[in-house]
């Protein structure tokens, strides 16, 4: 059977600022490690570098692993306060997860993994509705359309199609690259996709008909966001860089983050985009394109991000040296509530239209649930 992995290179990772002295200046390098290649997850071997960004010469690599410890350490310790219990913990939903969508009526909840699988489940309480294989390889976005009666989906096998809810497939269309994120609006009438070629493709959802693409980043796109009522669509590359355009025009471009989106959402104000890097929020003012960079208690690197209904708090989860789920205040990165963290890095977050129920899902293959309307435990 080949390998699923992939050497990844030169991404480089902040490490969080000491407890001691936030005026220290450090860099970790995550190289040569590797990642399942339809996806972001990724693990990397890591290497100590200096404030020039020239590593440290002539240092054994398990002294450099010594260094790291107490970095380690710390950042453990930032994330001691316990998280509350997931009501529902469905184990094994997926050989890792990968999407997930709540229908608009709060009832289903519809995940994705990394196999391809698509499954349904009842919200409340967590029982399978529907299980089928809905792409060859990872599906990289999911939503439910037509009053939550179907769902539309995309997969890093450049395929987008249409299924109803016992997984019978309605139709579907080639594109011509791998899908890495996948939005859509109904009552517009439309798909956004990005895709490992870089471009974002616009397509009529009820013909299938392409209307527009743009060449948006060289070095492919990590995250789409679509404000469907302004018509108005952003995209991140894996320069950091975040590319803002109505529908109807052309990209341009604002502040470089430090690290790469990838996830992205307007705020329900349509002030913002707000994106995520290593513990940190992103925020672009949309009439400037100035980035506001917000710490949080997250410990790795933010891996998903979506807004509560009431437009002024984010539920967010964390990967690679963190599996944190909270929920953050949007104006300044603070918590305002824990979640039990997943075994292994955490890959999305949603919540429901009604604003009850949280569901996550990570590489550990579990689905979790929250009923934000009962009392903690």
């Amino acid at each position: 059977m080949p390998s699923l992995a992939r050497p990844l290179y030169s991404e480089q990772a902040p490490a969080r600022p000491s407890l001691a002295g936030r005026s220290q200046t450090s860099f970790v390098r995550w190289t040569k490690g590797f990642a399942h290649p339809q996806s972001h997850r990724d693990h990397r071997e890591v290497l100590i570098e200096t404030p020039n960004k020239n590593s440290v010469p002539s240092v054994p690599l398990w002294q450099k692993n010594l260094v790291l410890l107490p970095l380690l350490l710390a950042l453990s310790a930032c994330q001691s306060v316990p998280g509350r219990s997931a009501d529902i913990v469905i184990p094994d939903a997926h050989g890792g997860g990968s999407a997930l969508a709540i229908d608009q009526t709060s009832k289903i909840l519809a995940s994705g993994g990394l196999d391809g699988s698509l499954r349904l489940w009842k919200l409340a309480s967590g029982t399978p509705m529907a299980n089928w294989k809905g792409h060859k390889s990872t599906i990289n976005g999911i939503q439910f359309i037509r009053g939550g009666k179907r769902l539309v989906t995309g997969g890093y096998d450049g395929v987008i199609a249409e299924w109803d809810l016992n997984g019978f497939l309605k139709r579907e269309w080639d594109t011509p690259s791998p899908v890495m994120r996948l939005v859509a609006d109904a009552r517009a009438n439309i798909v956004v996709s990005g895709h490992a070629d870089g471009k974002v493709r616009l397509w009529r959802l009820s013909t299938s008909e392409l209307l527009k693409e743009w060449v948006v980043h060289a070095s492919g796109i990590e995250a789409v966001a679509l404000d469907a009522r302004r018509k108005r669509i952003a995209a991140s590359g894996a320069d950091g860089e975040l590319a803002y355009w109505k529908i109807n025009g052309e990209p341009r471009y604002f502040d470089t983050a430090r690290n790469s989106s990838v996830t992205l959402a307007f705020s329900p104000d349509g002030k913002s985009v707000y994106g995520a890097g290593w513990f940190n929020l992103y925020r672009w003012d949309l009439r400037s394109g100035d980035l506001t960079v917000l710490p949080t208690e997250h410990s790795g690197r933010i891996a998903g991000i979506f807004f509560m209904p009431n437009g002024k708090s984010l539920a967010t989860i964390s990967r690679q040296t963190d599996s944190s789920v909270l929920i953050l205040e949007a104006a300044t990165g603070k918590t305002e509530r824990r979640f039990q963290k997943h075994e292994m890095c955490g890959s999305v977050v949603t919540v429901s239209r009604n604003g009850r129920y949280l569901a996550s899902t990570s590489d550990d293959a579990s689905v979790r649930i929250w009923d934000l309307h009962k009392p903690s435990k």
